[in-house]
């Protein structure tokens, strides 16, 4: 920073800073050596196997927790798989629904259901009985 400022003070502060030393490395010895593998490098305990100390470290493992009320020695029924379909896809509706299209699907067409008893009329029938002389007059 005091470079572009005052660069006598910052020769001063350069001057003060202790640059490690690189005499004793040979720069050619270091391109033509092997490069070390830190990454692949595993502690080892007192015996020397790493497979030991893996085999330690593993996890524990954790119980279920269950919702309220449940007992998992007695689950009860399993739900429905078919749970997460749309209602028009399920198969218990679909039976429901050939149920009521055989009841609407009877009779002509427009017809209602009817109950036969309350269109006859209580009484003698009249379809076979003469009509008098008189009446007609």
């Amino acid at each position: 920073a005091l470079a572009s400022v005052d660069p006598q003070r910052a020769a001063e502060y350069a001057q003060r800073l202790q640059v490690p030393d690189y005499a004793h490395l040979d720069p050619e010895e270091l391109e033509n050596g092997t490069i070390p593998k830190y990454a692949h490098m595993v502690k080892r305990g007192a015996d020397g196997d790493a497979q030991k100390d893996q085999q330690a470290k593993k996890k524990k493992k954790r119980k279920p927790k269950y919702p309220k009320n449940y007992d998992p020695a007695n689950p009860g029924p399993a739900p429905d798989p078919e749970r997460w379909l749309p209602k028009r896809e399920r198969t218990e509706f679909k039976k429901k629904m050939r149920k009521k299209d055989k009841n609407l699907a009877r009779g002509p067409q427009g017809s209602m259901v009817v109950d036969e008893k309350a269109l006859r009329k209580t009484g003698p029938s009249t379809a076979q009985v003469e009509l008098s002389s008189d009446a007609a007059s």
